[in-house]
């Protein structure tokens, strides 16, 4: 009778703990939001400053609501930074916030998303490259709407900034069909003097681009396996992550390119979050 009893009760504390396991990779981890800092140093004597916030993949839909992007807003505006970064996929499915035959799919608007967006406040500027969710309606309808969020989209484009004496480029990459051509011929006039960013949503495009002489890269994409099970690792796996996964690398070239890709804050496909705390991360440069 002890044995059965004490068997029982290892039965019941074993389902305790697989309630509260999954209780929390599917309510309470994706809730949460984190502020990772990442000093940098390139080019200079480091006397000047330079801050950027990046976020990605919010995946605005069943899993993730205007109210949290609130949240998000709300963070990176307490960083103060002088430049603001997003490197894609901001709907999961971006015609559910749509109106279609004067009907409201969901109750929040698209543009309500926008103006959240454009509350974010940035020195220097915000730009964005799209993901693989932001192409649903074309190019042209994503810069239109993210625009009305103050966001500059950067597809196969470059723009460059001064600031402290120093000229700073940032380029972006289009992430659709991973076009590594393309990818050479936007980074293929870049200045070795400059201070030189590089926006991606897709992390594997870095393979076309670190030849080049690039001082820090953002992706996105990954969602760091969204669920990432200790000594196992991801059950999720996404195409076009498989050389860099997660977090920060130094790259063996002759800048030392700092490459970072984000776990990103928001859910595709399910709702489960494990290992990969939604995350803004929040880079000091100084040169």
């Amino acid at each position: 009778m002890k044995t059965r009893s004490r068997g029982k009760r290892i039965g019941l504390i074993l389902v305790a703990i697989t309630l509260l396991f999954f209780s929390y990779m599917t309510w309470i981890e994706r809730s949460l939001l984190i502020n990772k800092n990442i000093s940098v140093s390139v080019k200079g004597d480091g006397n000047h400053k330079l801050r950027i916030v990046q976020f990605s993949d919010t995946h605005i839909g069943d899993f993730f609501e205007v109210e949290q992007l609130k949240k998000v807003v709300d963070k990176i505006n307490k960083q103060s930074p002088d430049l603001v970064f997003f490197t894609g996929d901001l709907f999961d499915i971006m015609e559910e916030y749509e109106k279609i035959d004067g009907v409201m799919m969901r109750h929040e608007k698209l543009d309500e998303v926008m103006m959240e967006l454009s509350k974010i406040e940035a020195t220097m500027g915000k730009f964005a490259v799209m993901g693989n969710r932001d192409y649903q309606r074309g190019v042209d309808f994503f810069k239109e709407k993210m625009a009305m969020g103050g966001f500059t989209i950067l597809e196969d484009e470059s723009v460059q900034l001064s600031y402290e004496g120093e000229t700073i480029s940032i380029f972006g990459l289009s992430g659709l069909m991973m076009d590594y051509s393309k990818a050479n011929k936007t980074v293929g006039e870049i200045n070795e003097d400059h201070i030189n960013l590089l926006l991606m949503h897709e992390p594997d495009l870095m393979n076309a681009c670190i030849s080049y002489p690039i001082d820090l890269a953002f992706a996105g994409h990954s969602h760091g396996g969204q669920v990432l099970v200790p000594f196992v690792g991801p059950i999720i796996t996404t195409n076009y992550c498989e050389d860099y996964f997660k977090g920060k690398y130094t790259l063996e070239n002759a800048r030392n390119t700092t490459f970072y890709v984000s776990s990103g804050i928001g859910n595709t496909k399910v709702p489960f979050r494990l290992g990969n705390i939604p995350e803004i991360v929040t880079f000091d440069i100084a040169f």
